[in-house]
Order: C-alpha cells, then sequence, then structure tokens
C-alpha cells in the first residue's frame, strides 16, 4: 500500500504526488513542505483511522525533534491546503483537538488510470448528486404548463399583447438562475443550505451566501417592477394610435336584431392587433357623446386615427359602413360599405380590421394574424347572451346589474363551454361583487 501511494494517488478532488511534493487540485498546483506531505502520505495509508497527535509525531518526525504544537500547526497547514471546512470536514476529521482521521476516499494512481470515472462522468456525478436534473426538469415541467395556460387565456380580450412572449422570456432568463441555485444550495431538514463541497472549495460563500442570494431576490424584484411600469413605452414605442367611435344603430326599433355589440367587437379585434394602440371603449363613447369634433377627440385621445360609421340590421342581415379618417385633418383615408348576412358579422369586424391595417400600411405579425382569425363562438345565441352579458358589467357595479350579467354569461357558457370571452366575463363580474 505504502509503496503505491508513494507513486502518487488521488484524495477527493486532488492529485497527489509524494515524490514531487505537488498537491494538485481545483485551485492549481500546489507545493507541500515535505513534512506535510509525509504527514498526509502516513494519513492516507491510515485513511479511516483515528490518530492522535503522539502517534502521529512519532511516525512522521525524528525521535524527539518536534513537539506536539508543532504537529498540530502542520495538520492545520494541511487541511488549508485541502480547503478543508471546520464546520462540515470533507478530508480530515478533527476529534477532541487531538484525534485525526483522514475521511476522504483515497485511490492509488494505478487504480486511478484503471477504474476511475473520467472528468465527464465525474461532472454527470455532481450533477446527480446535487439534484441539478431533478430541479431543472421541475423547472421546465412547471414553466411549460404555465406557458400553455398562457397561450390558451392570451386570445381574451383584456390580456395584453406580447404577455406571452415576455412570460417566455423571464422562463428562458431563469433557467441559468436555477441551474446555479440547485449547483451551489441542497435542501435540508435545516432548510436551504450551502452544498458542503460548494461551502469547502469557496469558504468565503458560507458568510456571504445569504446575502447575495436576498441581493438577488431585490434585484428580480426591481428588474419586475421596472419591467412593468415601463411595457407601455416599450410595448407602444412606434405602434399607431387609433380609436373607434360609436357605430351609429340605424336598425329599426322593432327589429330583434341590433348593432349594439358592433363598436366593441371592432375594438376588441383592433386591439388584437399588437402594431396598434386602440384607446378604450368607454374614453370614446363618453367624448362622442359631448358631441365633440373628430380632430378634438383625437387630440384628447392622443390618437393618430379615427375609425367610424352606422350599423343597420335588419331581416337577418347587416349594412356596416365604415370610414378611417386621419385624425390631423379629419380626411377620409377609407370607406367601405358591407351588406350581409347576421351569421357573418363577426367574419365582417376581422374583415374591416385587416382593412384598417393595410389601408394604414401595417404589417401584420403571425401573433396578429392569428388573433384576427379566431372566431369567438360560432353559436349565435351564445354570443346574443354574451354580449347582452357586456352590457348590463358595463352599467356598473350595481348588484342587479351583476345577477343579470352573470346568469348571461352563464347562459353563453352553457349553449358554449368553449367560449373564453363568456368565462372571462363571468370572471369579471365575480370580481366586481
Amino acid at each position: 500500500m505504502a509503496r503505491g501511494l508513494q507513486a502518487g494517488f488521488r484524495l477527493g478532488e486532488y492529485e497527489v504526488a509524494p515524490e514531487e511534493g505537488e498537491l494538485r487540485g481545483p485551485g492549481g498546483v500546489a507545493i507541500l513542505h515535505p513534512q506535510t506531505m509525509k504527514l498526509l502520505v502516513y494519513l492516507a495509508e491510515h485513511a479511516g483511522e483515528l490518530i492522535g497527535v503522539g502517534r502521529l509525531r512519532e511516525a512522521v518526525w525524528p525521535p524527539a525533534s518536534v513537539n506536539e504544537d508543532a504537529v498540530r500547526r502542520c495538520v492545520k497547514e494541511l487541511r488549508h491546503r485541502l480547503r478543508d471546512n471546520s464546520a462540515t470536514p470533507a478530508y480530515i476529521e478533527i476529534r477532541d483537538d487531538d484525534n485525526y482521521r483522514l475521511i476522504a476516499p483515497v485511490t492509488p494512481r494505478q487504480q486511478v488510470s484503471d477504474s476511475e470515472p473520467g472528468v465527464v462522468q465525474r461532472f454527470l456525478g455532481q450533477l446527480k448528486r446535487r439534484k441539478v436534473f431533478r430541479v431543472t426538469a421541475t423547472y421546465a415541467v412547471v414553466g411549460w404548463l404555465l406557458l400553455q395556460i398562457a397561450d390558451v387565456v392570451s386570445d381574451v380580450p383584456w390580456m395584453p399583447d406580447g404577455a406571452l412572449a415576455a412570460l417566455l422570456t423571464m422562463f428562458v432568463a431563469g433557467f441559468p438562475i436555477v441551474i446555479i441555485l440547485a449547483w451551489a444550495l441542497e435542501i435540508t431538514e435545516k432548510g436551504i443550505v450551502l452544498d458542503p463541497e460548494t461551502a469547502r472549495r469557496w469558504p468565503a460563500l458560507t458568510r456571504i451566501w445569504r446575502p447575495l442570494m436576498l441581493g438577488l431576490a431585490l434585484a428580480i424584484a426591481v428588474g419586475f417592477t421596472v419591467f412593468l411600469m415601463t411595457r407601455d413605452v416599450i410595448w407602444t414605442r412606434d405602434r399607431i394610435a387609433a380609436v373607434v367611435l360609436p357605430f351609429d344603430d340605424l336598425s329599426p326599433a322593432d327589429t330583434e336584431f341590433s348593432c349594439g355589440w358592433l363598436t366593441e367587437e371592432m375594438t376588441d379585434a383592433l386591439a388584437n392587433i399588437r402594431e396598434l394602440r386602440i384607446a378604450a371603449r368607454t374614453s370614446a363613447e363618453a367624448l362622442a357623446k359631448a358631441s365633440l369634433a373628430v380632430p378634438d377627440i383625437a387630440s384628447r385621445l392622443r390618437v393618430d386615427y379615427v375609425l367610424e360609421g352606422s350599423c343597420g340590421a335588419e331581416n337577418q342581415r347587416l349594412r356596416i359602413t365604415a370610414q378611417l379618417i386621419e385624425a390631423e385633418d379629419g380626411f377620409h383615408l377609407w370607406s367601405q360599405v358591407y351588406d350581409v348576412p347576421w351569421s357573418e358579422r363577426l367574419k365582417v369586424v376581422r374583415e374591416i380590421a385587416r382593412r384598417v391595417a393595410e389601408t394604414l400600411e401595417i404589417s401584420l405579425s403571425d401573433e396578429s394574424v392569428r388573433k384576427l382569425g379566431r372566431i369567438p363562438t360560432s353559436n349565435d345565441q351564445a354570443y346574443v347572451s354574451y354580449q347582452q352579458g357586456r352590457r348590463y358589467l358595463d352599467l356598473g357595479r350595481e348588484e342587479k346589474h351583476l345577477a343579470a350579467a352573470e346568469k348571461l354569461f352563464r347562459r353563453a357558457i352553457d349553449l358554449d363551454p368553449g367560449f373564453a370571452e363568456a368565462h372571462a366575463g363571468l370572471c369579471e363580474t365575480y370580481l366586481a361583487w
């Protein structure tokens, strides 16, 4: 055994070369004092044994050449070279101040070359021991589920454009942070602690890792807050602003059909175009009731273009006139009349939205095209109930209005369980109680 160790051996993460007096490890190559190397070799030859300070002095030093304090100093230097942590030792265990035991695995050089796993295998072993694979897999699954949920709800009117892309960006940015934390920390019965091997290799981290984690959490919180405060500026930069004024309803008073739904649907359709900023419908309605001129309304809402028109419904047919006006001078940029069956009303709304985008020379993104192509429901009765529920919800938070809205939204959901807007309206009703 001794001859094999004199030729060299592996001690934990270190390569020991007694003949050269070198200790090679993560921190580089260290030259040990001859007596320190002899002490290390002796401990390695008796790995696992509890050896007293007197026995070490007799075995390593010439008779009566040093006292026991010198042995203790030599052990202290050796532990320093090995970057051993006194609280959680990985190499030399100390018992009752004067008894020492080498606890790290010792492998002679020949066995290292024959059976020791390579660098890749050791690295994979570290990843497994530190549960990096398990943590990252959990993070990936949870992140994927959140992205799926976000993708489903991204089509509802109140979901801001770019929310899905923002969530994906945060998910990807969080991956390296999760991997680093999984490598450096571990969860024990005492809570989250620094991994013992990490603490041994970087002792300074034992004192500063908690402040570092607190600083990281604060940085993430501040960054997310700044993102929320500036997202409108970021997402709306270089976007064209427009408003949809209430369409005049020219339907006969005795018809079962009306055009009260058109303004809201038109606003929602244009709002689905990421490249456009659309003013709130309630603001547009309030200014329209004040009988202001189009340039004045545009000035107050700070928009560049105005979409207005009229709608008449009779005998299950619709006649819609849409006009796009430039706010600065009040001139018409585009105008079109549509005469279609009542069942194609939502298709017409999306066609008008596309024509507005073409007139303004907007190149639609894939996300905008997908949203414009989506029809919320093919069930006419479900859609009528939804629109009636929206009107009651817009009347205010009086109990009778909210009760009527809830009833109508529930009816729309019963008629079409996949009607996402009806589910969203029901949630808004509950939140308004």
